[in-house]
């Protein structure tokens, strides 16, 4: 069966229109077939591009003398991008000239197929075909926004042997065992159905998810093994609307820790965009502020800007006044914020490759760092603008989601750098979210 959110048919690149091109301010993957096909091809009419090579500027020729990375076998190489961050493909309109000379069968896979992804999982009884779309994408966002809820639809599609033997051994392909995955997707089925639900805010919706999914990964580690219907007996009897009460009763956003962790979430997560020059025009008002609204610094010490503010008598008032304004603008946003954690438990929860409760949990936390980022980056906004518009809080997501699209290798090396223990206590992930 294939399954697709329904409005992946409506999506339209909106190419030289794009408020934050895809051409530009990331590494863009080249996938070995690609490279390959590029291999002495000259370069598109009309370009004319110069590398330092060995401490020389050379002109360069053929198209994969572009490409960086490994050359071995079955690794993905990446575009060398020009100075300002921009695709050297890319002429002066914001059009690609691999297109304009050689077709779009010319481009790699991901330029191909960006913000689309599909994925094939193997599950009881087969294989299973999802479609989905990355939320870093502004045009996805416009159509993503515009709906009244979150909706999967099934459409009825066989799967071939050939089909399946290649999505096994593609990048996405189908590792899980069968059993296994269809527990993690019957999880996040539940996860998006308390992602859905309009009697919970998304920030809540996440820390349900979250004590959910510790209380499943200890009752495997109670029982030994997890069952489809244990889980589904454990959704079916949590009384999740008061667990809702008592999770908002906690509720610690506003407070200065949880501010403070947000600041330097949002510092950490930047600096090195800000070093290589990349989203400049988004990040250095921010980062600016940022330094300027520090509660703490790395070692917790309160920093000299805070410390006069205080003195002064305005550090905690204006603080408060400040963030109490931005938490009743942002409301209005709510619908906006529910459907877009619907995108990204939909697309991002659960991989072909995941393996084990703890993979989800990693990546459920990831997706809470990415919400204490974002809710930094758009209260600095705020405080930047005055207000929050639709164009602001969109360029904040589809930015901030950009920044922490790192691989799920990468974001276990981050959490085991940056954290004791890679599952949270639950007092951090209330004080982030």
């Amino acid at each position: 069966m294939l399954y697709k959110p329904a409005y992946y048919d409506d999506f339209q690149c909106t190419a030289e229109d794009c408020p934050c091109n895809c051409c530009h301010d990331w590494e863009i993957s080249v996938d070995p077939e690609t490279a390959r096909q590029w291999r002495g091809r000259l370069l598109p009419e009309g370009m004319q591009v110069q590398r330092r090579i060995r401490k020389k500027m050379v002109a360069i020729r053929h198209m994969d003398s572009l490409l960086t990375g490994s050359h071995r076998p079955g690794v993905n190489r990446k575009i060398s991008m020009n100075p300002d961050g921009r695709c050297p493909f890319l002429d002066e309109r914001g059009l690609c000239r691999i297109v304009l000379t050689y077709g779009d069968d010319m481009l790699s896979k991901t330029c191909q197929t960006y913000p689309r992804e599909i994925r094939t999982f193997r599950v009881s009884g087969g294989f299973r075909r999802e479609y989905t779309l990355a939320s870093g994408c502004p045009a996805l966002l416009d159509i993503l926004w515009k709906q009244d809820h979150f909706q999967v639809q099934e459409v009825n599609e066989t799967i071939s042997a050939p089909q399946a033997q290649a999505a096994a051994k593609g990048p996405f392909g189908a590792e899980g065992s069968p059993g296994k995955m269809d527990i993690f997707l019957l999880i996040r089925t539940c996860f998006l159905k308390l992602a859905g639900n309009p009697a919970y805010k998304p920030r809540t919706a996440l820390k349900l998810m979250f004590l959910a999914l510790t209380d499943l990964i200890g009752m495997k580690a109670e029982k030994g093994a997890l069952t489809l219907d244990m889980v589904r007996t454990y959704f079916r009897n949590t009384d999740f609307d008061t667990a809702c009460r008592e999770v908002e009763k906690a509720d610690v956003l506003g407070k200065s820790f949880s501010m403070s962790e947000h600041n330097n979430l949002f510092q950490d997560i930047s600096v090195e965009y800000r070093k290589r020059k990349i989203y400049t025009g988004f990040l250095e008002p921010l980062a600016w502020l940022s330094q300027e609204y520090s509660v703490f610094d790395e070692d917790g010490v309160p920093t000299e800007a805070y410390t006069a503010r205080r003195a002064e008598g305005k550090a905690d008032r204006n603080w408060d006044r400040l963030f109490a304004d931005f938490r009743s603008r942002a409301g209005a946003f709510e619908k906006h914020f529910r459907l877009l954690l619907s995108n990204e438990i939909y697309s991002e929860l659960v991989l072909p490759e995941t393996e084990t409760l703890e993979d989800l949990m990693v990546k459920l936390e990831w997706m809470a760092l990415e919400c204490g980022v974002l809710m930094q980056s758009l209260f600095l906004t705020f405080v930047k603008d005055g207000q929050l518009t639709y164009e602001s809080v969109r360029e904040c997501v589809y930015i901030i989601i950009r920044m922490t699209g790192y691989s799920d290798d990468d974001i276990r090396e981050y959490m085991e750098n940056s954290f004791d223990d890679i599952l949270w206590p639950w007092w951090y992930m209330n004080d982030i979210v």
